[in-house]
């Protein structure tokens, strides 16, 4: 490669758009960088400098790109270009059909490009559509107007599902009244190692019913199996079993650093673990209609708040701990946590 289609490939990679164009374009075949196009953006532009991009953006209803060895890459708006790498560059506005995140994502880079916002409601079939759960979740956009289906075959699947953050707008009127942004629904019980929910925000993100965790969720030291963490929306949790004995220290469902949970229908087996619920540093959980026997405590706090209802769960040591939080049993009015209310 001669020392121009170097310095060019260079620029391209220090700007992140070795993504946009792949597929695109072969820089080893294009002696004359001619305009090629992609999917995403309508025109790429390959030229040397800014002067000579100033006579190729003819298309005002285009999102096109412009990139230059000498000059640096640009965005075409309207009629002219704008150098997108500028501190402040202003754009009033810009409209594409389809604009992804080009970069991997997730503490070790597990999630990889997803569509920046969704098109159009969507079902992902595992595994006729996909081979695991996790490429499913992977291609989930950030931005989600629409409704993302996971649909599941029953079975065992190895996997320590993680569900990337995924902001949830512009959703009502979902058919089952949960306006769950991202569902996974098994066809029958899903059996996973674990699972875990990163930062949904919207009026329940994220929904997960007809799963069976067995381990814990190794991407953190809290040590349980399934693990809801921050964000500002909802995640709904129904026929979660725990069959498995997983670990004495095991926690089946954890709500932490904000996280909100409702959680129906769970069954947590006998002995197979410590604590069923727990909150965690402001997390909250709402929980009906749970089942099973733990050893510790079936609801314990640290910073958190539980409410149940309708429940028969029991531990040996207490029904309830509570450290720095609350716990409130709606069906029997008593709240735990507080030795003396003053009216």
């Amino acid at each position: 490669m001669d020392d121009y289609r170097r310095e060019f490939l260079q620029s391209l990679l220090l700007v992140g758009f070795g993504s946009l164009l792949a597929g695109g374009m072969d820089l080893d075949d294009q002696d004359d960088m001619p305009v090629r196009s992609t999917s995403a953006l309508g025109r790429v532009f390959l030229t040397e400098s800014y002067d000579s991009l100033q006579h190729q953006k003819q298309r005002p209803d285009q999102y096109d790109i412009g990139i230059t060895v000498r000059d640096g890459i640009f965005i075409g708006v309207d009629k002219s270009w704008v150098k997108i790498h500028d501190k402040n560059p202003q754009l009033e506005s810009f409209v594409t059909r389809r604009a992804t995140i080009g970069t991997r994502a997730g503490p070790t880079g597990e999630f990889g490009s997803r569509e920046l916002v969704s098109q159009s409601d969507r079902t992902v079939r595992v595994p006729e559509d996909v081979d695991t759960i996790q490429a499913a979740l992977d291609a989930v956009p950030l931005f989600n107007r629409h409704r993302y289906r996971v649909d599941i075959a029953s079975g065992v699947y190895d996997e320590d599902i993680v569900v990337p953050a995924v902001v949830s707008v512009g959703m009502a009127n979902t058919e089952d009244g949960r306006n769950a942004g991202v569902n996974l629904q098994g066809r029958g019980t899903v059996t996973v190692n674990s699972i875990t929910v990163l930062n949904p925000v919207g009026c329940t993100a994220v929904g997960i019913e007809d799963f069976n965790p067995t381990q814990l969720n190794p991407y953190s030291d809290e040590q349980a199996s399934v693990a809801v963490y921050g964000g500002q929306g909802q995640t709904y949790l129904k026929n979660i079993t725990f069959d498995t004995a997983v670990d004495d220290k095991a926690q089946g469902i954890m709500a932490y650093g904000g996280a909100m949970v409702r959680a129906d229908d769970c069954a947590f087996g006998s002995d197979n673990m410590r604590v069923g619920f727990h909150a965690k540093s402001q997390g909250r959980i709402l929980a009906f209609r749970a089942t099973g026997t733990v050893t510790d405590y079936p609801y314990s706090v640290s910073g958190g708040w539980i409410s149940y209802a309708n429940s028969e769960m029991s531990g040996y040591l207490d029904e309830t701990e509570t450290i720095m939080g609350m716990i409130y049993d709606g069906e029997n009015k008593i709240l735990h946590g507080v030795s003396d209310i003053v009216e």
